[in-house]
């Protein structure tokens, strides 16, 4: 999650989120969302919107995640996806 926040932020994006998981099983989503949030926190962006189902993401929530993040305003820059299947 930190190379990613690391990726974006060198390229100029500010406005971030992530989407996944917060099944308490998942707990390498769970790292990769955490190592994300600090690393972004260390660059100085603003706190990354989080979009995430409390069970196992699979290939059915991607489009609701996707358009929670597409309703945000101003508008993300950036999305991190956590997770194989969305």
């Amino acid at each position: 999650g930190a190379a990613i926040a690391d990726h974006l932020a060198d390229r100029g994006y500010r406005r971030l989120a992530v989407v996944g998981s917060r099944a308490a099983t998942d707990t390498r989503a769970a790292a990769r969302v955490a190592g994300f949030v600090r690393q972004a926190e260390t660059r100085g962006l603003p706190q990354p919107l989080e979009f995430a189902v409390d069970r196992p993401a699979d290939i059915r929530v991607g489009p609701q995640l996707l358009a929670d993040t597409l309703a945000v305003e101003p508008p993300i820059q950036a999305v991190f996806c956590v997770g194989t299947q969305i």
